[in-house]
C-alpha cells in the first residue's frame, strides 16, 4: 500500500502554481512525472498501459 501512496506523498511537496513559481513548478511537475515514467503518456507519445489504474490527488 505504501507504494500507492508514494506519488501523492511526492506531489504535495511541489509548491501549488500561483502564478509566478511556474518555472520551478514546471521543473517539479516535470521531475515527478519523468520519475514515475508517464511524462510520455502526458504528451500523448505513448498510451496509459490499460493495466496501470490511475490516481486521484
Amino acid at each position: 500500500m505504501a507504494a500507492s501512496s508514494q506519488p501523492t506523498q511526492e506531489i504535495r511537496r511541489i509548491a501549488k502554481l500561483n502564478g509566478k513559481n511556474w518555472s520551478s513548478w514546471r521543473y517539479g511537475v516535470n521531475l515527478l512525472l519523468e520519475k514515475n515514467r508517464l511524462n510520455r503518456v502526458v504528451s500523448r507519445q505513448e498510451l496509459l498501459p490499460p493495466e496501470v489504474s490511475t490516481f486521484s490527488i
